[in-house]
């Protein structure tokens, strides 16, 4: 469970800040970090969300195509860009395993990488799902 509690009488607010916060821990995406990182600008962040969304399936299936055809300079360079737009968006993981994808293209080392495949997947279908949800959110304050 949460570190972190509510009390009595519920303020919808803080519940709604302590659920983010719990969630952003386990996503291990700091939407905070990410509106920083996107110059504090909401519509920023929105568009860089946007085409995150757009390409995260074909970047993740070109990674897959390096790995299953061992071609090193497509591995670290699908890696790469997949590495960048997931630091700017503060999604850790999916920058850390993409890192670590980008440096076995890098070094042509493959044992392993099937794993580090199936993490980046988990944790960009948890990224994915986190901006969804971010983005509905900014979406319904725009239209209240």
């Amino acid at each position: 469970g949460m570190g972190d509690y509510v009390s009595k009488p519920i303020d919808p607010e803080e519940l709604e800040d302590k659920v983010r916060r719990f969630l952003d821990e386990q996503l291990d995406f700091d939407v905070v970090r990410a509106l920083e990182l996107t110059g504090g600008n909401a519509g920023v962040f929105r568009d860089v969300a946007m085409m995150f969304l757009d390409a995260a399936a074909g970047r993740l299936e070109a990674i897959k195509q390096a790995v299953a055809g061992s071609d090193s300079e497509a591995l670290e360079n699908g890696a790469h860009s997949l590495k960048g737009v997931a630091a700017l968006l503060a999604l850790h993981r999916v920058s850390k395993v993409s890192a670590s994808l980008e440096q076995a293209g890098a070094d042509r080392v493959w044992a392993g990488t099937s794993q580090m495949v199936a993490d980046l997947e988990l944790c960009l279908a948890a990224g994915i799902t986190a901006f969804r949800a971010e983005l509905g959110s900014k979406s319904a304050q725009a239209g209240s």
